[in-house]
């Protein structure tokens, strides 16, 4: 029963943890679009910025482009997170593997840095792939103009415009600029892992205990 619940209750505090995070990120990252896009606002800077929109637009103006930013970063998290979990312990069990096969009196840890960045190689080029037509959305999507100008770009439109233009692209469009992302983003996120289970294995949180002793019965 515990495995059977096992992937839905990774991928749900996954993305109830990237939508926590995507409320807080969205007004930075529409101060940031208005900064790079609008001289006015670049004149103002961030705080002057954000004291403009309070005052003459108000706070949903902040979170206009809370939408797409969720289309892209909820399928990013819960698939690099899921994946990097499904591939660990395989990449680590096959180095481990390989190793011993290597050198017969080895641990079988020497190698188990190399299976977690295979692991994050992985889980990053899945995040990458899932989540890279949201991500075109993101920087392409300016108004309900099909303009691919950034310094034109306002996110200002609602779901079903925001889908349509994306559909619009096709397949093909969607996954433009693939290539420097899937680098980018698999790196990134193998040497994340790489730190984050180095960090747990310091603080001995990540590393498996034998199980107890069953104790025998009294005579």
């Amino acid at each position: 029963t515990v495995r059977a619940w096992q992937l839905p209750v990774m991928l749900g505090a996954a993305a109830s943890a990237e939508m926590a995070a995507t409320v807080l990120l969205t007004p930075m990252e529409v101060l940031k679009l208005r900064v790079q896009t609008d001289a006015a606002s670049a004149a103002r800077g961030v705080l002057g910025t954000f004291g403009h929109i309070m005052r003459h637009e108000g706070v949903g103006a902040l979170y206009v482009g809370l939408t797409p930013i969720a289309m892209r970063q909820l399928p990013y998290t819960a698939t690099k997170l899921v994946t990097y979990e499904v591939f660990a312990r395989s990449c680590t069990r096959a180095a481990a593997a390989l190793e011993r096969r290597l050198m017969p009196d080895s641990d079988g840890k020497r190698l188990r840095p190399y299976g977690i960045l295979a692991a994050g190689l992985l889980a990053g080029a899945a995040a990458a792939v899932v989540s890279h037509p949201a991500d075109l959305l993101l920087t392409r999507l300016c108004g309900s103009a099909q303009t691919t100008n950034l310094a034109e770009c306002v996110i200002a439109v609602g779901v079903v415009d925001q889908l349509r233009y994306l559909m619009s692209l096709g397949f093909r469009g969607a996954y433009s600029g693939l290539g420097p992302r899937l680098v980018m983003t698999s790196a990134m996120t193998s040497v994340q892992f790489y730190i984050y289970e180095g960090v747990r294995s310091a603080l001995g949180v990540g590393v498996s205990k034998p199980p107890p002793q069953p104790v025998a019965a009294p005579a």
